[in-house]
């Protein structure tokens, strides 16, 4: 079972993706600037919500996933049209959507990144997402939802205004067909010997 953070490190280098699954103590406790930008990530992700308001919100407990996503699928049981970090297991890949919006008998996917455009590894996360949630939901549309740098705060915050909403859902379809062979082969990278891979652009 692959996080989408995973996949996504997967992607960039194998490597890195073996060395975080298999020597875990290697890791370094992140540090004051890495904080700041983690910080900043939930403070963005939680105005985005504003414009979806009367969601339910999904606790993150991270000794307990299963019950995330136990509590996901009763609200979807149950009716609920807005969830914010709903939480899926699915076709090998733990995915927490930001914010999924029902629309009709379908479902819209709306990934929040404190960014001030849409990059390449957005849309991977996106795809990857797209490719475990549609194991169980009907989806229509997927979003990446990031900061506008051009508008400029008069008086109040707008929401509205603050963020732009790119619809990438072509994009996210056409690299479906690749998912599974991706995650195989880091499935296969995992469980083989460390991979021997010199540092180089992947490491930026």
């Amino acid at each position: 079972m692959l996080s989408k953070s995973q996949f996504i490190r997967g992607l960039q280098c194998p490597k890195s993706l073996w060395l975080y699954k298999n020597r875990p103590e290697l890791r370094e406790q992140p540090d004051v600037q890495t904080e700041s930008l983690f910080n900043t990530g939930y403070e963005v992700g939680d105005l985005a919500k504003e414009r979806f308001p009367g969601g339910i919100e999904i606790p993150f407990d991270a000794k307990n996933f299963d019950g995330m996503v136990k509590q996901t699928s009763q609200l979807i049981a149950e009716g609920a049209e807005i969830i914010y970090e709903a939480t899926f297991k699915q076709r090998g890949v733990f995915a927490m959507a930001d914010i999924l919006v029902k629309k009709g008998n379908k479902w819209d996917i709306y990934e929040v990144k404190a960014s001030t455009k849409v990059k390449e590894y957005h849309r991977n996360d996106a795809a990857v997402q797209w490719y475990a949630l549609s194991n169980v939901l009907s989806l229509n549309k997927a979003y990446i939802v990031h900061i506008d740098n051009t508008y400029v705060r008069n008086g109040s915050l707008d929401v509205w205004k603050l963020f732009s909403a790119v619809d990438i859902t072509e994009d996210v379809k056409e690299r479906q067909s690749e998912i599974q062979q991706q995650l195989n082969e880091m499935e296969q990278v995992i469980a083989g010997d460390e991979p021997d891979q010199k540092i180089g652009t992947q490491c930026s």
